[in-house]
């Protein structure tokens, strides 16, 4: 980055952030599926357009079973370097408001594509191609070929970073996720 005045300089003139005092607690991911024949025009680049039904109560069952302490090595970005693939997720659930289906994951931390592969699989369950049981194999075996594709990235979104006692405090509409509080 540029320099200026004895440090650098962030975009805008502004100094760039300083780093967190501490790793993150919590951090809870939202990603939108959008259940119709043809795309919401409106939200359709925060959105997967998801054409075929897809059965909730099976993606909900699979779900549960992603909550936890697990080895998550079958979620990660294939090449990734990272080593110690266990974390916790505290949330996995999914939300229904007509066409659109949200699921919300809370984890102590989140490998790279383990969010996305995590939904991917979801909706493969959804589609019927696989039972919820194949949760319980993948935590297992930690094969990243027998779990779902990676969902596209558009429909994520990092919700919020819990710092604990160290957060600011956010305002009452921003504090919260219907189902992830």
């Amino acid at each position: 980055p540029p320099r200026r005045a004895g440090g650098p300089v962030g975009p805008g003139g502004s100094p760039p952030p300083s780093p967190p005092p501490c790793p993150p607690r919590r951090k809870p991911y939202v990603y939108h599926l959008w259940r119709a024949e043809v795309p919401d025009p409106l939200h359709r680049r925060w959105q997967w357009h998801v054409r075929l039904p897809l059965d909730v109560t099976a993606m909900r069952e699979a779900a549960r079973r992603f909550e936890g302490e697990h080895d998550f090595a079958a979620f990660k970005a294939s090449g990734s370097p990272v080593r110690r693939t266990r974390r916790t997720l505290f949330r996995c659930r999914l939300e229904e408001r007509g066409p659109l289906l949200r699921v919300v994951l809370e984890a102590d931390g989140f490998l790279m594509h383990m969010a996305r592969g995590i939904v991917g699989t979801l909706v493969e369950i959804g589609r019927g191609r696989w039972q919820p049981d194949r949760v319980d194999e993948l935590l297992a075996t930690g094969d990243r070929r027998l779990a779902g594709p990676t969902a596209p990235a558009h429909g994520l979104v990092l919700w919020r970073v819990d710092y604990g006692e160290l957060n600011p405090p956010l305002p009452a509409w921003l504090d919260t996720v219907e189902g992830a509080d």
